[in-house]
């Protein structure tokens, strides 16, 4: 639930103190009256459909909105309007966000990529005993993951790698990556 419920400050306090935020950051009179009415509309939507519309303001929300309401418009009308509406209400978000406002991530996170259970193991073991940082662990897996796709392409499993895989897959990279790139890639693989 957003601040809104929590305070009972309502729409037309929580506009003005928008705008005032708006205003700070130099956006024109005319910018601040086209947003509002864009802010107006989607939240009048929403509210028809039993929705928040600060728990909608996502690019999701932006995105079914503008689907509904240009329902028969061509292609050019519907990018034009998305294009509006999403200024105005990543604005709106933002801001609401910055007053305290509970608002969803604008995008979700990405879905974490499915690893193997063995390279899962690994990436827990470095986090966990080690204390590598996340961006290191998804580097090292990324590399690792590369390796281990070499290998099968070879038909070799993990448990009979041989000296000779090794350096045949440092030498396919050397054909496409420069050498700090693989250096870096090799010390990944080492960990």
């Amino acid at each position: 639930m957003g601040k809104v419920e929590q305070t009972g400050e309502g729409q037309v306090g929580r506009e003005a103190r928008v705008v005032a935020l708006w205003q700070a950051s130099g956006r024109t009179p005319e910018t601040i009256k086209r947003y509002l009415g864009r802010v107006r509309r989607f939240s009048r939507s929403c509210e028809a459909r039993g929705m928040d519309a600060v728990l909608s303001l996502s690019e999701t929300g932006i995105t079914a909105f503008v689907a509904t309401h240009c329902r028969g418009k061509s292609r050019a009308i519907r990018d034009e309007v998305f294009a509006a509406t999403h200024s105005a209400l990543r604005a709106w978000a933002f801001a609401l966000e910055r007053l305290g406002f509970k608002v969803p991530p604008w995008r979700p996170p990405p879905r974490p990529a499915s690893i193997p259970p063995l390279l899962a193991e690994f990436a827990e073991y470095r986090r966990r005993h080690v204390g590598v940082a996340p961006g290191t662990i998804a580097h090292e897996i990324a590399c690792a993951r590369r390796f281990l796709k070499f290998l099968r392409a070879r038909g070799r499993r993990l448990s009979a790698v041989r000296l000779a895989d090794t350096d045949a897959f440092v030498e396919s990279l050397l054909g496409s990556l420069g050498r700090k790139t693989v250096a870096g890639m090799c010390s990944a693989l080492r960990a």
